[in-house]
């Protein structure tokens, strides 16, 4: 990989203007999963990147991702994870991004493709770097990828894997008529709702293709642990404290363990005390420190309130075969499955029965079989990008690797 970027920040330090974040320490993973542990993970992503050689020949391609806030840990999964299938492709590929955190630059050079990073101010008039391109990559929806898609007259590829926002400048660029939008919020009244806005008089020409959030799950290793917990509740935003701990109590739950932000921590303290509960609450914590209370988790609850919506915190504990309770609720149902477990909001009797049920299944060990096998076939970032690209540049209608 070749880069003309340069870090200077230190870990957990906001960026400064011309620095970049390393949202993600390699080192730190690397440290503590060896080769075997990652090597299969990295050999999955290699197949699903010979299956797009082997069907659609060497290409060319133009990244392009660019995002105001484009310093979230979040995105990196995604960003990271693209470049990384398209280096496993073999392909030639020059990113464009105003991202301020840094890349994998290990991972990459394993990969037989070559990844040019060019990092972008912000700046409405870019235009497309000199040179011969078989398509445009977006990561986001922008007027300037379907205008450089148009200018190099190739096919263009969007994904959003962020949710849109209704105060976002509306876009003007028109794609082809019916350009798939494949996005990561599949069930998500809030993105439907924020697409007709931001896509603005655009929105007719795009044609919506959502997935149940899939997962980098190449950063999400997956290894033998010893829970210490009996749940882990993830979230804390417009989330039903008494019904989860109400029904822990009720199924003989032992330790618990939570996590909130820092405005709701004596809320949810407060709460697991009044039902008995013993409960340690953490505060926001690095994502390695999330994969290991994930890792010591015996299963995951997430009771959502309208108007949260929750997809991160729902696909995450599949990639390390953690099973879910979570609330029956629109944006929620292209989750459930065997790995995930609906109940009806301030129902406790079903929250009870749910997580009973679960304990009894990971009584036997772990990982969950059913949610890992969920995970791995309908939240893997590899394979929703694959699809997107097969689909997109070989005109092939649902085509998936």
């Amino acid at each position: 990989m070749s880069s003309d970027d340069a870090t200077g920040s230190q870990p957990g330090d906001r960026p400064l203007e011309g620095d970049l974040f390393p949202v993600i320490e390699m080192p730190v993973f690397r440290k503590r999963y060896g080769p075997e542990v990652l090597r299969p993970r990295a050999l999955h992503t290699q197949r699903i990147g010979a299956t797009l050689r082997q069907r659609l020949g060497m290409r060319s391609v133009l990244g392009v991702a660019f995002y105001p806030w484009h310093d979230q840990t979040t995105l990196w999964w995604f960003e990271q994870g693209l470049i990384t299938l398209l280096a496993a492709s073999g392909w030639d590929t020059t990113w464009v991004t105003d991202a301020h955190y840094t890349f994998d630059d290990e991972r990459l050079a394993e990969l037989a493709g070559r990844v040019t990073v060019l990092r972008l101010c912000d700046d409405p008039n870019w235009a497309p770097p000199a040179g011969r391109f078989d398509a445009v990559i977006a990561l986001f929806p922008t007027d300037r990828a379907t205008r450089a898609a148009r200018t190099l007259g190739v096919p263009l590829v969007t994904f959003s894997i962020k949710n849109l926002h209704e105060d976002e400048t509306p876009l003007v660029e028109r794609p082809p008529h019916g350009t798939r939008l494949w996005h990561a919020f599949a069930g998500s009244q809030n993105f439907l709702n924020a697409a007709v806005g931001r896509l603005g008089r655009t929105h007719d020409a795009w044609r919506l293709v959502g997935a149940p959030f899939p997962t980098n799950r190449y950063y999400f290793p997956l290894r033998p642990a010893q829970p210490i917990f009996d749940a882990l509740l993830f979230g804390s935003k417009s989330r039903d404290y008494d019904t989860a701990f109400a029904a822990l109590a009720r199924a003989g739950a032992g330790r618990v363990a939570t996590i909130a932000d820092v405005d709701h921590v004596d809320e949810v303290a407060a709460a697991a005390r009044r039902h008995g509960v013993d409960a340690e609450v953490n505060g926001p914590v690095p994502h390695v420190r999330l994969l290991e209370l994930l890792e010591q988790s015996r299963l995951i609850l997430n009771p959502i309130m309208p108007p949260a919506e929750s997809h991160y915190s729902l696909s995450v504990p599949l990639a390390v075969g953690r099973p879910l309770v979570a609330t029956d609720r629109p944006s929620v149902r292209p989750f459930g499955g065997p790995g995930v477990l609906l109940a009806r909001q301030g129902d406790v009797a079903a929250w009870t029965e749910c997580i009973a049920r679960l304990l009894s299944e990971t009584a036997q060990g772990l990982p969950h079989r059913a949610a890992l096998e969920q995970g791995q076939v309908r939240h893997d970032v590899d394979r929703f990008f694959g699809s997107a690209l097969l689909t997109s540049l070989s005109g092939e209608a649902g085509a998936a690797v």
